[in-house]
């Protein structure tokens, strides 16, 4: 990909207040679609976030890092982003209170 392609959206402190951040960049680009790379746990809430902004969202889940390295890691992130996942669905705010719960 071509270094100039690249938009760097250096906003947000949590994926809520990121996504928004990159829904809006785009918007103003005239772009819609992504493809969102995240630990495999983290995708499905990342997607809901990303087409309840108005994204076309698709994941692609990496292989490697903290998130997948244990049996232990892969237990906790599941349980966290299940939990996450539903408290999203139910408020439509981040789990990660102390960032969004005012937004």
């Amino acid at each position: 990909m071509p270094a100039d392609a690249i938009v760097a959206v250096e906003e947000g402190s949590d994926t809520l207040l990121s996504i928004k951040a990159v829904s809006e960049e785009m918007s103003e680009m005239g772009l819609s679609s992504a493809v969102l790379v995240s630990d495999p746990w983290h995708g499905l809430r990342t997607r809901t976030m990303a087409r309840d902004a108005g994204l076309d969202a698709w994941t692609a889940p990496t292989r490697q890092g903290p998130a997948v390295f244990t049996r232990e890691s892969q237990l906790h992130g599941i349980a966290r982003e299940t939990g996450a996942l539903i408290w999203y669905q139910l408020t439509h705010y981040s789990a990660d209170f102390e960032y969004t719960a005012d937004q």
